[in-house]
């Protein structure tokens, strides 16, 4: 699996699209976490969302907002699913370098939870240059 690279736009929302990862069916919990480095405790993530609670960590803190964050998968069988997190979220994160990020699922095997890793790569923040957030 190739990692992704994309822009995300500070101050406007970010929409991230995954395609094909494959059969999503029968999980447990799906998450998109986002840091400074790979060693970076989920608690202290620039970012987290979970797709039934939306968005959990901005900043290394708890979210307060939840609704600012959401994976919606639009397509279970093969894999395809949109991550959102709104302006006002983007416009309280720091452009000051990449970020690393990945995509990971939960699901049960038997009496157990496993995970996969579904994507992972890097986001690089850029400042927009309309600062209006609605």
């Amino acid at each position: 699996m190739p990692p992704t690279d994309a822009v995300v736009e500070l101050g406007a929302t970010m929409v991230l699209r995954f395609e094909y990862l494959g059969n999503l069916v029968g999980r447990t919990a799906l998450y998109l976490t986002v840091k400074h480095d790979r060693y970076t405790v989920d608690a202290a993530a620039l970012l987290q969302i979970e797709e039934t609670a939306g968005l959990t960590y901005l900043n290394g803190a708890p979210a307060v907002t939840p609704g600012w964050g959401d994976i919606l998968v639009t397509d279970a069988i093969n894999g395809f699913l949109t991550v959102t997190l709104a302006d006002n979220a983007t416009v309280l994160l720091n452009d000051s370098e990449p970020w690393h990020f990945d995509l990971k699922l939960l699901y049960p095997v038997g009496l157990e939870t496993r995970s996969r890793v579904l994507d992972r790569g890097r986001l690089y923040p850029v400042r927009t240059l309309t600062r209006m957030v609605v």
